[in-house]
């Protein structure tokens, strides 16, 4: 009888998630959140992937887009000029994700960022998608 606990890929996705966040997405999202205008959509995803509700095949999109975002490898480089490559990254995450994007994740985001609701225009799951 062995004493090895099964596998539980929630939990190891769980453990992503905090690593994901003892890297710094939180203070790289905080610091370009002026430049970034897809902050508010990066953010709600981290919160809907810490959601228990949202399926594994979601969590892990929402962890490849919220990874490329926040990571120093980019298609091209934001010194160029450009998020382009992170939001276009963005945008297919939350088309194909958008049924976990609930609003309160985005009310989630908003307050992270300190953003009004009333002073947000931003009532869309983001690119298009309402809430």
């Amino acid at each position: 009888m062995s004493d090895q606990q099964p596998y539980d890929l929630e939990q190891e996705l769980l453990s992503v998630n905090d690593a994901i966040d003892e890297v710094g997405v939180t203070s790289r999202l905080r610091r370009f959140t002026g430049k970034i205008p897809f902050a508010v959509q990066t953010m709600a995803m981290y919160y809907a992937m810490k959601d228990p509700r949202t399926s594994m095949v979601d969590r892990v999109i929402m962890l490849g887009a919220i990874g490329y975002v926040v990571s120093s490898v980019d298609a091209w480089p934001e010194f160029m000029g450009g998020f382009a490559d992170d939001a276009g990254v963005v945008a297919v995450a939350v088309a194909k994700v958008s049924r976990s994007l609930l609003p309160e994740h985005f009310e989630l985001a908003r307050a992270f960022f300190g953003i009004d609701e009333d002073d947000d225009d931003d009532d869309e799951v983001g690119f298009g998608v309402p809430v």
